[in-house]
């Protein structure tokens, strides 16, 4: 097996979700390819962190007795059953999850979710929550050519670039719901060649303060620019650990731009020069909204 091979299995390989025989050919593989060492280390990393926070959440949630008499009087009536079409599009409809989560990760963050809807009771939050797994936001790329939708996903408006690199291309979406106090959204775009830039979009959570660096403009607001953020993809997701790392790309030099669009924190993370992110972040435009049923590609 070569990197191309290993990386999309490694994952799987982490749950001990491949077979035997696959398993041998990537035990082989890691132990003279050094690149593919690091993504399974950070990978691995980064789902010890998600299981303790997850493990750290649910021990907190500890609904109220009248909270659970309110839940289990309504279950007969209130719930929707399998065999109902709206359990199925409350299924079919959950966030988005990032692509380093694996099958038994995304079991876990899909109870979690269900668990949540079993224990919303207040009328208001329960109309949140319908909101919420109703919502899409969608867009295209500047060619036309890629079309994406993002369901499950409310805090704010995302934003999409207007603006790509000749030979750019979208190339991968993740959500991160830490509902109702966080929510983040990451677009991934890149070149054939390993350039790449990932949006890293936010908002709750950290406080409105740009971290120190270069400071320039981006359109009216005020931005910071870092060069040299990151040398390698293992150390790009210690310092940012929710984003989602494709290590087919070149993160020999990684710069970072940040800054803020009304009450959204955008970060971008890139190989590409200065003057390159700063005309990409100068194009973000607000996706498409709407509600109910997912949106197809326009004509």
């Amino acid at each position: 097996m070569n990197c191309r091979e290993v990386l999309p299995r490694i994952n799987a390989y982490l749950d001990a979700e491949v077979s035997p025989s696959e398993k041998k050919l990537i035990q082989s593989h890691l132990a003279t390819c050094q690149s593919c060492q690091q993504e399974l280390e950070s990978l691995g990393q980064l789902q010890n962190m998600l299981r303790k926070q997850l493990k750290t959440r649910a021990a907190n949630a500890a609904p109220s007795v009248e909270a659970w008499s309110l839940v289990q009087a309504s279950l007969s009536n209130d719930l929707p059953r399998l065999s109902d079409p709206r359990s199925i599009r409350l299924l079919s409809t959950l966030p988005t999850l990032p692509r380093f989560g694996s099958l038994g990760l995304q079991k876990v963050v899909i109870a979690l979710l269900i668990l949540l809807a079993l224990v919303v009771s207040a009328p208001s939050v329960r109309a949140r929550m319908e909101s919420w797994v109703g919502s899409w936001f969608s867009f295209s790329s500047p060619d036309g050519e890629d079309f994406a939708a993002i369901g499950g996903f409310s805090a704010f408006t995302p934003y999409h670039a207007t603006y790509l690199p000749e030979g750019f291309q979208h190339s991968g979406t993740g959500t991160i719901t830490g509902w109702p106090d966080y929510e983040a959204l990451e677009l991934t775009y890149d070149h054939k060649n390993g350039q790449f830039f990932t949006l890293l979009e936010s908002t709750g959570g950290d406080a409105r303060a740009l971290p120190s660096g270069e400071e320039l403009q981006v359109g009216d607001s005020r931005a910071v620019f870092i060069s040299n953020f990151a040398t390698s993809s293992a150390e790009l997701v210690a310092k940012i650990p929710i984003l989602s790392i494709v290590t087919n790309f070149d993160y020999s030099n990684t710069n970072m731009l940040t800054w803020f669009m009304g009450e959204v924190k955008i970060e971008m993370f890139s190989n590409l020069p200065e003057d390159e992110m700063i005309r990409i972040a100068a194009s973000l435009v607000p996706m498409q909204t709407s509600e109910g049923e997912q949106p197809n590609p326009p004509n």
